[in-house]
């Protein structure tokens, strides 16, 4: 799935707050169900220490969820677009692979964070129409961005 940065409007979505509450609500009957198995100063202990930790696990378990039904899936990355592209290819152990003088020639222009857009190319395609796979998206590429990724 050829990485990608947004260009256009929106592809994706936003979940909505209704979403969100149903969630939660899932979330909650559950830990009413099975109330006997949560010790309460565990809980507590818990949610005073690791309770940012934990949150994080659980919205991960459903981005994977989401992740695996999904035709696009979106990578947030900082960028450091101080580097050069010879440089950043280096530290991927790519260089051998790679021409220096095309390399020259890679936009750097770019934010210090971006979305990357993953999304699944389903049949073998000329390199010419890539053009058309990422416009059809409204997509461009960010070779640092992807680099990064």
């Amino acid at each position: 799935m050829p990485p990608m940065k947004k260009n256009i409007a929106p592809i994706v979505q936003e979940i909505t707050d209704a979403q969100i509450s149903r969630i939660v609500s899932r979330f909650s009957e559950r830990c009413h169900k099975k109330c006997a198995l949560l010790p309460r100063v565990i809980v507590q202990d818990i949610l005073e220490h690791e309770g940012h930790v934990l949150s994080k696990e659980m919205f991960d378990v459903l981005y994977r969820h989401i992740e695996r039904r999904s035709e696009m899936v979106i990578r947030h990355v900082k960028v450091d677009r101080t580097k050069t592209g010879e440089q950043l290819i280096t530290a991927l152990n790519c260089k051998e692979f790679v021409d220096i003088e095309v390399l020259a020639t890679m936009p750097t222009q770019g934010k210090k964070e971006e979305n990357l857009y993953f999304f699944p190319v389903k049949q073998i395609i000329q390199v010419g129409d890539y053009v058309k796979e990422f416009e059809s998206r409204g997509l461009v590429p960010d070779p640092y961005a992807q680099m990064k990724a």
